[in-house]
């Protein structure tokens, strides 16, 4: 039991945080602007190489190479806003069309960071060193740093969409778009700041999972498939739903994996995934 707890729990738990922090983002899009970004992994890949550029050749701190890194894939999503999605918005089939564009800034996002950095995989350092123990229970300092940031980051996120002005605006254009903006809410600054914010998300998962596993060019499309069963077994535009489905996946993924084995951790997210389809098409959490 314990090493199930140790081997399996614990494991799911960390990567539940990380996958809580990628799929946030692009539910959020997706319940707000009505799109799903297929850039999404892409801008995780950014924001892994930003952080290991940084910390590689200007030798910060890492708590200001997070702030950096989350600004500039901020900043990223902006200019996806503005180049891509803003000026398909209110023509025929936007959804399709949104779809098309957004891959297709991900091939140019992916194949200019291998024309810069090259084929060969990246590692971020640490963000601590060391271990402790707990009884039987030996923790690495640096998935502790990484799950705790990882939950600082989604109490802060939860927090600006119940209280900030702004996250309330959000709020109300995903129930009602028409209605909150005949309430003078400004929808176009919304968009912007809600697809700025998804792919700050979006930078903060790059961060953490590059500091857990190597990063290559397209490092961020197996993060983005694992969002998209999650938000789907969570429920598409649910954000309180997509946290609760992050950890639940997370944790099978790692009994799974430790159980049947590494190849066996995607496969039973899918099932999961076909199971949410056939029962609750909605989703777990989701509303009808």
């Amino acid at each position: 039991m314990i090493d199930v707890i140790v081997n399996g729990i614990i494991p799911g738990i960390i990567l539940g945080g990380l996958y809580a922090l990628m799929s946030c983002g692009l539910t959020l899009i997706w319940g707000t602007v009505g799109i799903l970004n297929f850039a999404h992994g892409a801008f995780i890949t950014f924001s892994g190489y930003l952080a290991w550029l940084f910390l590689n050749s200007l030798n910060i701190n890492f708590a200001v190479v997070m702030c950096l890194a989350v600004l500039f894939t901020f900043i990223l999503g902006v200019i996806a806003e503005l180049s891509i999605f803003r000026p398909l918005r209110g023509r025929t089939n936007v959804e399709m069309n949104s779809i098309y564009a957004s891959l297709g800034m991900a091939m140019i996002i992916e194949n200019l960071i291998l024309l810069v950095f090259g084929p060969r995989r990246k590692v971020i350092p640490p963000v601590a060193d060391g271990s402790i123990v707990v009884g039987e229970v030996t923790i690495t300092l640096h998935k502790l740093a990484i799950i705790s940031i990882a939950l600082f980051s989604l109490a802060i996120f939860s927090l600006f969409l119940k209280k900030s002005r702004v996250g309330i605006a959000m709020r109300a254009v995903a129930q009602n778009m028409l209605e909150a903006k005949a309430m003078g809410i400004n929808t176009n600054r919304i968009y912007l700041l809600t697809i700025g914010l998804g792919s700050a998300l979006a930078g903060v998962a790059g961060i953490l999972l590059g500091s857990l596993y190597y990063l290559w060019p397209t490092f961020g499309d197996i993060p983005l498939i694992k969002a998209f069963v999650i938000i789907v077994f969570g429920g598409l535009g649910n954000v309180r739903g997509t946290m609760y489905a992050s950890f639940i996946l997370g944790i099978v993924e790692s009994i799974a994996a430790l159980f049947l084995g590494s190849g066996w951790a995607i496969p039973t997210m899918f099932m999961f995934m076909i199971l949410a389809l056939l029962f609750k098409p909605s989703g777990v959490f989701g509303r009808e």
